[in-house]
């Protein structure tokens, strides 16, 4: 599936959902405003899930923590 069916799969989900948790309590220029922010959100999470991750983030380095001097 490329991004772009992603995003609008993903966005009509989310928008789906906040439908049967809200019934029709928004009027349909509440719901367009609701999808064209939901869609921003989708893509930003949509290129951070496309970034593959490394193991440089190692949790089994010891942590420290600083600790000020009295």
């Amino acid at each position: 599936m490329n991004q772009q069916n992603e995003v609008k799969t993903q966005n009509e989900v989310l928008l789906n959902c906040l439908k049967g948790l809200y019934h029709d309590r928004f009027s349909p220029e509440m719901q367009n405003d609701l999808k064209a922010a939901m869609e921003t959100v989708v893509k930003t999470v949509v290129a951070l899930r496309s970034v593959p991750l490394n193991s440089y983030g190692d949790l089994s380095l010891p942590f420290t923590p600083f600790r000020k001097e009295d």
